[in-house]
This record gives C-alpha cells, structure tokens and sequence, in this order.
C-alpha cells in the first residue's frame, strides 16, 4: 500500500490486521505529487520482489486552489492523471 502518510498507512494496516489476522500488508512511501517519490516508490516495488495482485488508485483532489506539485506541475493534474 504507497500512502504519503507513514503515520496512517501503519494505522489501516494495523486495522486490517486486527479484521482479518491472515492478510499480507505491506507499506511504502508514495507522493503522486512527486514524481521522484513516484520513481523511488516504483523501484522499491520492483526490488521488492512484491507481486502486484491489487491496484486500486483512490488518490484524487478536486476543485483545489490553485497550487504547483515540486515539479511544478498543476496539483490537481499532477495527483490525478500523471
């Protein structure tokens, strides 16, 4: 599971756990407003030796102030399509 929040990534996990005790999850850093937390993301994936058997996309933001990503990209744009 990528999430930029650490803290609330360990959280749902440890919720998840308790629901279903069997469940294999594992968590990494990811920022789809960076891309270069989107490339380390996608490298400790790939050496991971993790296979993908779920992807659900749910990061999304919608009708933001104008704002740029860090790599100077529309926000919106950024998280939602690139």
């Amino acid at each position: 599971m990528g999430d930029i929040d650490m803290i609330g990534a360990k959280n749902i996990k440890e919720t998840i756990l308790k629901e279903t005790p069997t469940a294999k999850v594992d968590i990494m850093e990811l920022d789809l407003s960076s891309m270069k937390s989107i490339q380390n993301f996608a490298s400790e994936f790939n050496s991971s030796g993790f296979s993908l058997n779920i992807l659900i996309n749910n990061a999304g933001i919608c009708a933001a102030p104008f704002t740029l990503s860090k790599d100077n990209i529309e926000l919106q744009f950024a998280i939602n399509y690139i």
